[in-house]
């Protein structure tokens, strides 16, 4: 759809995200009954992040950083 194209085209003054084109150009796979998410979708599917989070992870009593 050329409106669409015409937003993508425009993404960084809009704030769209880097991934929009991805999912736009996959939108019809997305939509079909036996779809099931790829590894490249689980990774395109990524909240954008500022800064470095940390984690900590307790296993058997050692806390991993």
């Amino acid at each position: 759809d050329p409106a669409i194209k015409k937003c993508y085209n425009s993404a960084s003054e809009i704030g769209l995200q880097d991934s929009a084109k991805y999912f736009l150009d996959n939108v019809s796979r997305f939509g079909k009954d036996d779809y099931l998410p790829t590894d490249k979708d689980i990774l395109q599917a990524r909240i954008r992040t500022v800064g470095v989070a940390e984690h900590k992870f307790e296993i058997a009593d050692v806390i991993y950083k």
